[in-house]
């Protein structure tokens, strides 16, 4: 039997990306080639290619293909190259709680140290791209993805006609308090913010499928950080930078869905269609300012719909024996001269409208416990010191002036002469 395991990746963090899914594609035979990726009308295309990893290797990377040709193609025979784009590189920071107050600090200290030793991970983001960086897709096209492997075997999409999106009549979020069963098989209590997007249209075959981003405010405490790790202190960093830290107390963090609700006008004749598009769990952090969601909805064919109902149902069956069997999903990418020679994975093409909601704590009454961490925010992952411009925040970054040992806002510099703090000039 073969079986696949799929993520999800919308990727805003470097370029504007959203992917209807991404991820590592796995199978119980020898390696498989894997082709993801589309065109949207609001961003430049993105293709990933390279090899399935068999469930039996348990912690084995995906081998990139970073040799192959790849174009698409309209129905006009309009073709665009695409080219190896600049490979991203993300080190992943490994965070550790505060220090076990029963374990004494030199104790404690030679453990900190050992798990910094194996602690880091690399994440690999390779992708190919078009040469012309201003690509996007256009609203009536049909679009087929095209990928000649460096043997010469050459495989080839559907044909994708990029559909408009309906616009989004209504977003809006909701807290819901619940209990679920944690990791240890206790009930622990549950709070979520469940989002939904209506949406109408008249037309008779539309096919959605929805995306968000979350972009949220953290706060940590660069001023207490500590060059060693104690009883009292843990900078929870396996790699710690400059000692201390110059900056910064406040940053921005993104994060993004990993649900793949899907809907149709078939299912809603009366063109209103409504749906829950994302639960997001709760946490301190999340409602330290607010939680910004960015919703976007996609207009998609009816294979591509169909191939992600079936990953919703293999991905949520209920262990029950009426759960469909876990088989390997036919994608729409085959080899040109031998059509059984199917590749995993899926090309979309599709219309994007987005809606924004802003959660918060209203109708919240827990108290939640506050993350403490005494180091550089920008060290949280997938954080930036940079506010974005849609984001409302009045915090005001801390720097350290290492001349005078003083922390003070980073919009304020120390004249030595006078021995006084001003306003920075523009």
């Amino acid at each position: 039997m073969k079986q696949i395991t799929l993520g999800l990746s919308i990727c805003l963090l470097f370029t504007q990306c959203i992917e209807i899914f991404d991820g590592e594609f796995t199978s119980s035979g020898s390696n498989l080639i894997v082709i993801t990726g589309g065109i949207t009308d609001i961003e430049m295309p993105t293709i990933r290619i390279y090899e399935s990893v068999p469930f039996t290797e348990s912690g084995s990377t995906p081998q990139l293909i970073k040799d192959a040709h790849v174009w698409l193609e309209d129905e006009a025979g309009v073709r665009y190259e695409f080219e190896v784009g600049a490979e991203v590189t993300e080190r992943e920071y490994h965070f550790f709680a505060n220090a076990n107050p029963n374990m004494n600090a030199v104790n404690y200290e030679e453990l900190f140290w050992d798990i910094d030793t194996t602690s880091e991970l690399f994440e690999s983001d390779y992708r190919y791209e078009p040469i012309d960086k201003s690509l996007v897709g256009e609203v009536g096209k049909t679009y087929t993805l095209n990928v000649e492997l460096s043997d010469g075997t050459t495989y080839a999409s559907t044909p994708q006609e990029l559909k408009a999106s309906p616009e989004i009549t209504n977003a809006y979020g909701e807290y819901e308090k619940g209990r679920v069963i944690n990791e240890l098989g206790n009930e622990a209590p549950s709070h979520v913010w469940n989002v939904y997007a209506q949406t109408a249209t008249s037309e008779p075959d539309v096919f959605l499928t929805w995306r968000y981003k979350g972009t949220y405010e953290v706060e940590t405490f660069p001023e207490d950080y500590c060059a060693q790790p104690t009883n009292d202190c843990n900078p929870g960093i396996a790699h710690p930078r400059e000692v201390p830290p110059g900056c910064c107390k406040y940053c921005y963090v993104t994060e993004y869905g990993s649900q793949f609700p899907t809907a149709s006008s078939r299912e809603n004749p009366s063109g209103r269609i409504g749906l829950q598009v994302a639960t997001i769990p709760v946490t301190y952090d999340k409602t330290f300012n607010y939680y910004q969601t960015d919703i976007y909805q996609l207009a998609i064919s009816a294979e591509v719909h169909n191939y992600l109902e079936s990953i919703n149902q293999q991905i949520n069956g209920q262990g029950t024996i009426f759960d469909p069997t876990p088989t390997t999903l036919q994608g729409n990418i085959a080899n040109v001269n031998n059509p059984d020679d199917k590749a995993l994975g899926m090309f979309y093409a599709a219309g994007v409208t987005t809606a924004r909601v802003n959660l918060n704590r209203q109708g919240i009454r827990t108290i939640f416990t506050p993350s403490y961490f005494p180091n550089d925010c920008r060290l949280v992952k997938n954080s930036t010191a940079e506010k974005p411009e849609s984001y409302t925040s009045g915090k005001q970054n801390w720097c350290y002036n290492a001349y005078i040992d003083q922390w003070n806002s980073c919009d304020m510099c120390f004249d030595m002469a006078e021995f006084r703090w001003y306003r920075c000039p523009k």
